[in-house]
């Protein structure tokens, strides 16, 4: 009996432990998607920032081949306005360019935290099941050492006959078969 007892206390001060972590697998989910979400924009950041180079990049040939023009080149209308308009634009790529640098940069400085908030928050979740195991084996262990009770003797002698019962009837089964088949 002073096995169950120290059994008995060993399952309420985890219960009790328990009871401080629940919330963390609402936290689990949160981190996780936080985590998933931080990640997300900047996949897409650097995307739309290497395109944005490119994009740039091609606006200063078209500037470039306006402004020192070649063969065709001199033929276009209103060449000096074109000019402008292209470096006006060049200059709205570079400054979006440099915008998307920025906030790429603040994501990517974000995100150690971020994961290191979630590798934490997954340890005391692992912490939490191995609790929650450890509580249901000490819950079996207490019922497993308790004496039958006279119901429960009742109850495993009816599934004994029942089984026994099933037993026979399946031999029946095939032994028919087999003489309906003879």
């Amino acid at each position: 009996m002073v096995d169950a007892a120290v059994l008995i206390t060993e399952y309420n001060s985890i219960e009790q432990q328990l009871v401080s972590v629940q919330h963390y697998e609402k936290q689990l989910e949160d981190i996780d998607c936080q985590v998933a979400s931080a990640l997300l924009e900047i996949s897409c950041g650097q995307t739309l920032l290497e395109q944005t180079q490119k994009d740039a990049a091609h606006m200063q040939t078209r500037v470039h081949r306006n402004e020192k023009p070649r063969f065709l080149h001199y033929f276009v209308w209103d060449r000096e306005a074109k000019v402008k308009r292209l470096t006006g634009e060049s200059q709205q790529l570079k400054i979006i360019e440099q915008d998307l640098s920025k906030k790429l940069s603040v994501a990517s400085a974000q995100l150690p935290g971020l994961q290191q908030k979630q590798q934490d928050v997954h340890i005391i979740a692992d912490m939490k099941h191995q609790m929650e195991g450890r509580s249901r084996q000490l819950f079996n262990q207490v019922v497993s050492g308790q004496p039958s009770t006279q119901t429960l003797k009742h109850l495993r002698i009816g599934r004994q006959e029942r089984s026994s019962l099933l037993e026979s009837s399946r031999w029946f089964s095939k032994l028919s078969v087999t003489v309906c088949n003879s």
